[in-house]
C-alpha cells in the first residue's frame, strides 16, 4: 500500500524539523566552558586552544548535521497483505539523486506507529545519486484501518553531539486483515461437504482418475515419478473433475445492543475463522463468496477477490451486526458454511420460537438451505476462547427443491 498524500498544515510545517542536544554534546559543552574559564583565569594558551577546538567542533556539528538531512527522499511501501498477529516486512527506500556529497548515519523511525514491533531502519551511508533500501518487520495486534503519519528522519552526524530530525514521507493508510487461525478443526466438518463435489470425469479435482503417458504441455507437478522410475517413460496423473467448487461463507453473528467482552471476543474469533476459511478455499481454486448482515460478496476466485473479502472482514464492526443475516434469492448452486456463536451453531431444528426476531432468523436459514442445490449447509460454532472452536453442528442435507 503506497503512501496517501495529505496536505500539511502550517503548524506541521513549522515543526517539521528540529535539533536537540545529546548527552555527549552536553558533556562536551560543559568541558569547553570549564576549559575557557580556566584559560581566562590562568592565561594559558594551551587551554585557549583546547576550548576553542571544542567550540569549533560544536559549531561544525551544528552546520554539517543540518546539511546531512537536506534533500533526502524517503519512500515507505507496505505489503498488500498484512494480517493481525503476523510479521510483515515494510520496505524503506532512501535516496538523493541530485546530491554532490554523501549522507551518513541516518535513522528512519515512526514507520508504523500502530505496530508492536521495533520501528526504525538505519542507513550507514547513502552515496551520491544512489538509493539505499532497508526492511523492517512490523506486527499489528488487531485488524482494522490504521492511519500512519510522516516518518521521522534523524541523524547524529558528525560527532554525536546533536541529534537533527525532520519529517519525511506522506501520511499513509494501512488496512490490517484479520488474524489467521488454524482451519483444521473446521475442515473436519467441511471435508464432508467438499468431498461430495467430485464427479467421475477427468478434471482438476483431488481424487485420482487415471494414469496415462506424458504428453508435451503437461505440468511437471502431475508426473508420477515413482511409477515413471520403473521404466516405460514418464507417466502422468489425471484427477477427477469437481462438478461445483463454489462455497459461500455466512457470518451469522447477531450482537446485542451493548456487546459484552465475551461477545466481542467471540466476534473476533468468528471474523478470523471466516478469513482463514476464505484463504484456504481460494488457495485450492474454489470460488468463495461472503454473506454479512451488511451485504453479500458474490462467489469468485483469485487473489484480488480474496483481498476484497479480507478488506471487508477487516473493516467489519460488531455494531453493524445488529440484525440477522438476510436470505439470498439466488439460483446459483453454492454450498454454504455458516459461522456464528457456539450457541447459535446448531443444525436445523423443529423447535419454534414465536418471537419475531427468532422467527425471522429461522425462516431465513430455512430459505437459504432450500436454495443450496448441492444439498449441504454446515454450521460452525465459535466461542470466546483464544482460538476458534471446533465445529459442533451436524451436517444436515437440504430439502429437495424450493
Amino acid at each position: 500500500m503506497r503512501d496517501r498524500a495529505e496536505g500539511a498544515s502550517l503548524l506541521d510545517r513549522a515543526f517539521a524539523r528540529g535539533v536537540k542536544p545529546l548527552r555527549a554534546g552536553i558533556g562536551a559543552s560543559a568541558v569547553a566552558l570549564l576549559i575557557m574559564v580556566a584559560a581566562f583565569n590562568t592565561g594559558t594558551n594551551l587551554l585557549y586552544v583546547m576550548g576553542s577546538t571544542l567550540l569549533g567542533l560544536g559549531t561544525l556539528s551544528l552546520a554539517l548535521g543540518g546539511l546531512n538531512l537536506r534533500g533526502i527522499a524517503i519512500t515507505r511501501r507496505f505489503p498488500s497483505d498484512i494480517h493481525a498477529g503476523t510479521e510483515s516486512e515494510v520496505q524503506i527506500e532512501a535516496s538523493h539523486p541530485k546530491a554532490a556529497l554523501g549522507h551518513y548515519g541516518l535513522v528512519v523511525s515512526r514507520i508504523a506507529p500502530g505496530s508492536a514491533s521495533a520501528d526504525a531502519v538505519h542507513f550507514i551511508s547513502i552515496e551520491p545519486g544512489k538509493t539505499q533500501r532497508g526492511t523492517i518487520k512490523v506486527r499489528f495486534a488487531r485488524r482494522g484501518r490504521f492511519g500512519v503519519g510522516p516518518m521521522l528522519l534523524s541523524t547524529c552526524f558528525p560527532f554525536g553531539f546533536l541529534e537533527f530530525w525532520t519529517r519525511r514521507g506522506k501520511p499513509a493508510e494501512v488496512i490490517v486483515f484479520p488474524r489467521l487461525v488454524s482451519v483444521a478443526p473446521a475442515l473436519r466438518r467441511v471435508g464432508s461437504l467438499t468431498g461430495d463435489l467430485e464427479i467421475q470425469k477427468k478434471g482438476s479435482g483431488i481424487s485420482l482418475f487415471s494414469i496415462r503417458p506424458y504428453q508435451p504441455g503437461d505440468p511437471a507437478r502431475s508426473i508420477h515419478w515413482k511409477l515413471s522410475a520403473k521404466g516405460g517413460g514418464l507417466l502422468v496423473r489425471e484427477y477427477e473433475a469437481e462438478d461445483m467448487k463454489k462455497i459461500r461463507l455466512v457470518l451469522d453473528f447477531h450482537a446485542s445492543a451493548s456487546p459484552t467482552t465475551d461477545e466481542i471476543e467471540c466476534f473476533e474469533n468468528a471474523i478470523s475463522l471466516t478469513a482463514s476459511l476464505a484463504r484456504h478455499f481460494i488457495n485450492r481454486d474454489y470460488e468463495v463468496g461472503l454473506l454479512l448482515p451488511t451485504g453479500p460478496v458474490e462467489p469468485a476466485g483469485g487473489r484480488e477477490h480474496l483481498r476484497a473479502m479480507m478488506r471487508r472482514l477487516a473493516l467489519a464492526e460488531i455494531e453493524r451486526f445488529d440484525r440477522p443475516v438476510a436470505p439470498l434469492d439466488s439460483e446459483a448452486e453454492c454450498a454454504e458454511i455458516w459461522i456464528g456463536p457456539r450457541a447459535e451453531a446448531s443444525a436445523h431444528t423443529d423447535k419454534t420460537d414465536e418471537s419475531p426476531g427468532a422467527r425471522h432468523e429461522t425462516d431465513a436459514r430455512r430459505r437459504i438451505d432450500l436454495g443450496t442445490a448441492p444439498g449441504r449447509t454446515i454450521h460452525i460454532g465459535v466461542g470466546s476462547a483464544d482460538e476458534a472452536a471446533a465445529p459442533r453442528a451436524d451436517n444436515t442435507p437440504a430439502a429437495p427443491g424450493r
